[in-house]
């Protein structure tokens, strides 16, 4: 069983805890600028109710939304769970949502998450062997992104030629 962090790694939480609210934040400032939406359009919506709307900024920016708001607000806006979570947990960013290489992470991720389900569910939960051939990640990963970035090019230049 693990320990429970000290004081150090408590503060690395709650600064990285802080880090992905003001992401998510980022990111529903962003769609809503975007989409020029207004926090008087979210209630009339029903999105939000009156007294959110009042106090909208300060909560979002606060992280103090609660989590059926941030549903809520999330699915009004067709923002991506997972592509969310990539953007700001993993990239770091959350202006790479709006990015294609945030797009086709998230395709590739849901389809291994999709495939992986698939396979454990056959393994009847014995994940062991599926943890003693994690060390090939890596090696599957540059392939794969090698792939994706040729066939980018492949791409670009089919649409050049065609333009043309």
């Amino acid at each position: 069983m693990g320990e429970l962090p000290d004081e150090a790694g408590s503060g690395d939480n709650e600064r990285a805890s802080a880090e992905i609210t003001g992401g998510y934040a980022a990111l529903i400032r962003t769609a809503l600028t975007k989409r020029n939406i207004s926090n008087r359009a979210l209630r009339r919506a029903g999105v939000i109710n009156e007294r959110t709307r009042r106090i909208f900024d300060y909560k979002l920016n606060s992280g103090n939304l609660t989590m059926s708001e941030m549903t809520e607000i999330t699915r009004f806006l067709d923002i991506n769970p997972m592509r969310a979570l990539i953007a700001v947990a993993y990239l770091n960013d959350p202006d790479a949502y709006f990015e294609p290489c945030c797009e086709v992470l998230t395709a590739y991720n849901e389809q291994l998450v999709t495939a992986m389900t698939e396979r454990a569910a056959a393994l009847s939960g014995d994940f062991a062997v599926i943890h003693r051939t994690l060390h090939h990640c890596p090696a599957h990963v540059e392939r794969i992104s090698v792939e994706i970035v040729e066939q980018q090019e492949r791409t670009r230049q089919w649409l050049e030629r065609r333009t043309e």
